[in-house]
């Protein structure tokens, strides 16, 4: 009796520790193995649905990671075209926070934007004084465009804006993006100096 109870518990604790064996597994991201069936009672069934929750979790784990590939590509080429602009362009999101800009919008901007990456964009204001009349017209039309159905979603804007090197005319267009695109805005934006005082002189 003694040897057969020892049987049958061992029979019972081997898919038991077959299970704990896969569930470790799953906790340290190993979606990939499969257990073997034991029998033909509810351990089996309990495996099988086991084995189905790690196929589900597998697939949703590659297709997370062909989906992050993707994005970073995406960025990837982004970032390459936009250093390759003569054009200042910054991007802002749904909660009026700088979250991408190229080297142009640094250069014509004559500041440094890294540490303002993430922020609130009127923080450029408060920092740099003499772009407040840039970053205003910019929320303005950030405030005026929160709502989806606004039938004016572009902003084009010529200002001047006097700092250490002097006068500078910037030809300004912004655009709201789409809810589906995230709802921020796009700003563009050039250095057209030169063209303004030709045509006042």
């Amino acid at each position: 009796a003694l040897i057969i109870a020892f049987a049958l518990s061992r029979r019972m604790a081997q898919p038991l520790t077959v299970l704990a064996e896969g569930t470790r597994l799953i906790a340290s991201g190993d979606f990939s193995q499969q257990l073997p069936s034991f029998g033909n009672d509810e351990l089996r069934v309990l495996v099988k649905s086991f084995n189905s929750m790690t196929r589900q979790l597998q697939d949703a784990k590659i297709a997370s990671e062909q989906s992050r590939q993707h994005v970073e590509s995406a960025r990837a080429y982004l970032e390459a075209i936009l250093s390759h602009l003569s054009s200042g362009v910054m991007t802002i999101n749904e909660r009026a926070e700088l979250r991408v800009y190229n080297l142009a919008a640094t250069s014509i901007l004559g500041i440094s934007l890294v540490g303002f990456k993430n922020k609130v964009f009127t923080e450029i204001a408060s920092e740099n004084p003499y772009l407040s009349q840039f970053v205003e017209i910019v929320m303005r039309h950030y405030d005026e465009t929160l709502q989806f159905d606004h039938h004016e979603r572009h902003l084009t804007s010529q200002i001047d804006i006097e700092h250490v090197h002097g006068k500078q005319t910037l030809m300004l267009r912004v655009t709201r993006l789409p809810e589906g695109a995230g709802h921020g805005l796009v700003v563009v934006f050039d250095d057209v100096t030169v063209m303004a005082q030709a045509q006042r002189d």
